[in-house]
């Protein structure tokens, strides 16, 4: 029996048990709050149909803005896990839901990569695992993680396609699951047929074609919201989506951009693509770069030509860079590029093990490669949505260039609420930046204890603010800017030095400082 067959699942349940195991670390993000309360709604109608336009509306309306089925997942696994357990954290079992498909996804990069060779799918699988901001986002309930995993997967089926006709069908039901998941999903078809005319031209008619009408039947009859009134609901779905987006405050290069349709420069999808993989992960992707012309053999496993995926990784950061695409929380609106980064790397690291001379040290000089590659990670955690790589200085580098330091809100963790959690009976607390539906999980999940009282940063009094270096949003605000400024914080959660989440009294009070710098061991 060949053991490296078992290599995918194998590193696949490597990432799985990784983010389980640290599941809990990062603070509610600020989308969680939706996913939850829409999957716990899809979930009930599921188990429970009906199909009148009344009970459909009032299941589905809820997060209508974006597609059920990375939802409809999220929901059904907290159900099972809540079910065994019944006392388990809503978030924390709605977060595994995440982690399983992490899992997959690295399982998947490391197979379709092995057909450039063993190291290239070892490689691919450990630098997808270790790309702390992919890292980070497989920690949370929400689209990101799954759309990623969805728009690989197709583009995986679709090149088997090309020879296997029942691949092609796979492809098209691939592609409907990845329409309902995120808007995204709707560009993919771009690089897939670009691909196909150029390698396979005629050849590509029949896939091209069962992709795109499998897929669009899979969209709509999967999406009950769109039974009723269905040509409104998709005009206000696909334009409400991209043109009728409201404005996402970010801070780059210094300058904060907040104004409506006002996003920041065409530039932003690359610097932050440049400065958040790991330098020797970013080495070996320009290395499997330039020699992605040359195509991959067939098999029988999963083979993803790397042609394909140079093409899949320069559309997602091209339509991330038009003028009116929205720009803001990091890398998280083009995550689908880092799956594409990772079988690229893991291709130019096979050329490396190649060229590599003396045998004897090479098992030892890969090991100690890709073990650098894990750094971002243990200096990060559980914030590695703060990361910034050694081509910028890191975090306090990333910081001099004026580019955010967090955004999502995962700052506010454990050892804020902790903090918060022994202030006086009846303190006043207010959050800022935060997310406007995140204090319903602060509440039901005991991250807030009952004696403190949750209060608005704009517009009500209170005792002790706790501010996160969200620049696009804190800068905006004179007050907040200020009390992030002035005098000692009584907690401090830092990375490599910089500041990420403080908490402060509201007045001049004198507060003995905490510098917290990692959990608890």
């Amino acid at each position: 029996m060949n053991a490296k067959r078992f290599l995918p699942a194998i590193l696949g349940l490597c990432a799985f048990a990784s983010v389980t195991a640290t599941i809990d670390d990062p603070g509610p993000t600020w989308d969680e709050p939706a996913s939850l309360v829409a999957s716990e709604a899809y979930v009930d109608w599921i188990l429970s149909p009906s199909f009148s336009s009344e009970a459909i509306n009032a299941a589905w309306k809820a997060n209508h803005e974006h597609p059920p089925l990375a939802k409809i997942w999220i929901g059904a696994v907290r159900r099972v896990i809540r079910f065994i357990y019944p006392g388990f954290p809503h978030l924390i079992a709605s977060r595994v839901a995440t982690g399983a498909l992490f899992g997959v996804l690295v399982g998947l990069i490391c197979a379709a990569a092995s057909k450039v060779g063993a190291a290239a799918g070892v490689s691919a699988g450990i630098f997808a695992l270790t790309m702390p901001r992919l890292f980070a986002h497989a920690h949370f309930a929400a689209l990101d993680v799954a759309m990623a995993l969805a728009w690989f997967a197709t583009a995986l089926a679709f090149a088997r396609g090309m020879a296997d006709r029942k691949w092609a069908v796979g492809a098209g039901a691939l592609f409907g699951a990845a329409l309902l998941t995120k808007i995204n999903a709707a560009f993919i078809p771009g690089p897939l047929v670009l691909w196909a005319a150029l390698a396979h031209r005629k050849k590509a008619i029949v896939p091209i074609a069962l992709m795109l009408g499998i897929g669009a039947a899979v969209f709509l009859a999967g999406w009950p919201w769109l039974w009723h009134d269905t040509l409104v609901r998709l005009k206000a779905y696909f334009l409400g989506t991209t043109l009728g987006r409201g404005s996402v405050a970010v801070y780059y290069l210094g300058r904060i951009y907040a104004d409506p349709g006002h996003y920041a420069p065409w530039h932003y999808p690359l610097v932050l693509t440049l400065f958040t993989i790991p330098a020797g992960t970013l080495l070996c992707l320009v290395v499997g770069l330039r020699h992605s012309l040359k195509p991959v053999g067939g098999g029988q496993g999963p083979a993803l030509d790397p042609r394909l995926a140079t093409i899949n990784f320069a559309v997602i950061l091209l339509v991330a860079a038009f003028p009116y695409a929205p720009k803001y929380d990091g890398v998280r609106l083009f995550l689908a590029l880092f799956p594409f980064a990772a079988l690229l790397a893991g291709a130019g690291f096979q050329r490396l093990w190649d060229w590599w001379g003396p045998r004897r040290l090479r098992h030892a000089a890969a090991c100690v490669f890709i073990a650098l590659q894990t750094l971002g990670i243990f200096l990060y955690h559980p914030y590695e949505t703060s990361y910034y790589n050694l081509l910028c200085g890191g975090l306090p580098g990333a910081q001099k260039l004026g580019l955010e330091t967090t955004y999502w809100g995962d700052a506010y963790a454990g050892p804020v609420f902790e903090c918060i959690n022994n202030l006086p009976a009846g303190s006043r607390v207010a959050f800022y930046p935060v997310g406007s539906f995140v204090y319903i999980i602060y509440q039901t999940d005991g991250y807030l204890s009952g004696k403190i009282k949750y209060v608005d940063f704009k517009k009500d009094d209170f005792d002790y603010a706790v501010l996160m270096a969200r620049e696009g949003m804190l800068l905006g605000d004179e007050r907040a800017a200020r009390l992030f400024r002035e005098d000692e914080p009584m907690l401090s959660i830092k990375r490599l030095g910089t500041n990420l989440c403080i908490v402060k009294p509201a007045g001049r009070r004198a507060a003995k400082p905490l510098d917290y710098r990692g959990p608890k061991s």
